[in-house]
């Protein structure tokens, strides 16, 4: 089954409001089937297998408290994976 990992950790979180429309935005891919994850720390990413069928999404919010979070040299360990990055 295909999966979604919505990525809200201390060094990119996903602040106020922006949240609910997080949820709603991603909550249209449980129609696609996809499953629906959190990540709220970093060292979630070690249970995660990289696949062509799931998807990051990455709002900006955190990327302003911090140029260049660590979190996202992680993601560079998962090629297959597809990126979802909002600018709000």
């Amino acid at each position: 089954m295909s999966k979604l990992y919505i990525i809200n950790t201390s060094n990119l979180p996903i602040l106020g409001n922006f949240w609910h429309t997080v949820r709603k935005f991603t909550s249209g891919f449980a129609h696609l089937n996809f499953e629906i994850f959190s990540i709220n720390d970093d060292s979630n990413f070690d249970s995660i297998n990289d696949s062509k069928d799931n998807i990051f999404f990455i709002g900006n919010h955190g990327l302003s408290a911090n140029k260049y979070p660590q979190i996202i040299e992680k993601l560079k360990l998962f090629p297959n994976t597809t990126n979802i990055l909002v600018f709000s």
